[in-house]
């Protein structure tokens, strides 16, 4: 049977893999915002706070008008019970 880490690992890798060319585009456009994004997103759903919030804040860097990053961060930071700064990345998108 396996372990709810084992679980949760294998779900990152799925998610990560649902687009294998996040890192591709990374690595070859490393100022594409939207790839940054997308990882971030599947980050976000595996509960990977953190690492989401990383990826987001590398879109909003790239790109500081990205409504959909924008919105990430804040929705990662209100489930990460920062809602005082994630109200003021709602306003933002």
């Amino acid at each position: 049977m396996l372990k709810i880490e084992e679980i949760k690992k294998m779900l990152y890798y799925k998610a990560i893999s649902l687009n294998p060319n996040y890192e591709d585009i990374i690595r070859k456009e490393p100022q594409h915002a939207n790839a940054y994004y997308e990882k971030g997103i599947s980050l976000f759903k595996l509960g990977k706070y953190q690492d989401a919030l990383s990826s987001f804040d590398k879109a909003i860097k790239i790109d500081l008008n990205n409504s959909n990053a924008l919105c990430g961060k804040g929705s990662t930071m209100e489930h990460m019970n920062l809602y005082k700064e994630a109200i003021e990345y709602y306003g933002s998108c």
